[in-house]
């Protein structure tokens, strides 16, 4: 079993729908990364996968151009509610590997805990793509969960192994959904293909409601930040 962009965009509307997935404040590390680049005021910036919208609002307060997309047409709803009062704050409905934007357009892109929602060859092709779409230079923010991580575990013990670290996830809320895990040296290896590595940090994130109640295991994510390698098409 591969990967379904089809089961996989209606699984992810169950999760947003039913509040499995609830984060709609702003992350401290993204706010931080952000706060590192203010003097290079990122012009346009790309929020890929954004979830309840919490970073379009950050983004556009700042007064960015921001547009953020989505694979769940639920999850662009409840962002268009934080979009609404600005008008430089943009949404679409689309996949991470083919996102409808012209090549070289955006200074920064943010990939918050979504790229790992991928088998491998998914997440080159993502990687790709968003090398593609950022200007010469360009940055990525990601983080991506990590091989000490809580689902980790849990794809261990109840989930199925379909490649080197990837799982069908079989637990409550999330099942069904791949997830994979990355050690750093996986980090350094697929990034490098498409960005100099500025950073690399493994941080706990907040849990949502599928990993709170695993009080052995943390929330163990690799927070990465590069520069877009060459000059672009």
């Amino acid at each position: 079993m591969g990967f379904d962009m089809n089961k996989t965009t209606s699984l992810w509307e169950t999760v947003i729908s039913e509040g499995t997935y609830h984060l709609e404040m702003p992350d401290e590390l993204v706010i931080r990364s952000i706060n590192m680049f203010k003097r290079e005021s990122p012009k346009k910036i790309l929020d890929v996968g954004c979830g309840l919208g919490r970073h379009i609002q950050l983004f556009a307060e700042r007064g960015h151009t921001v547009l953020g997309v989505d694979i769940a047409l639920s999850a662009i709803r409840k962002s268009r509610v934080k979009a609404v009062p600005y008008p430089r704050a943009y949404l679409a409905l689309c996949d991470v590997t083919h996102l409808p934007v012209s090549s070289n357009q955006f200074c920064l892109v943010l990939a918050w805990r979504m790229l790992h929602l991928n088998d491998k060859d998914h997440i080159d092709d993502a990687l790709k793509d968003i090398h593609r779409i950022l200007r010469p230079n360009g940055i990525i923010i990601c983080s991506v969960r990590s091989t000490s991580n809580t689902l980790y575990f849990k794809g261990k013990r109840e989930g199925r192994e379909i490649e080197p670290g990837t799982f069908v996830i079989d637990v409550g809320g999330i099942a069904g959904l791949i997830y994979h895990f990355f050690s750093r040296q996986e980090i350094e290896t697929t990034f490098s293909k498409y960005f100099t590595i500025s950073s690399i940090e493994e941080k706990e994130l907040e849990h949502t409601s599928y990993t709170s109640n695993d009080k052995k295991h943390r929330n163990w994510f690799w927070i990465i930040i590069g520069r877009k390698r060459g000059n672009g098409d």
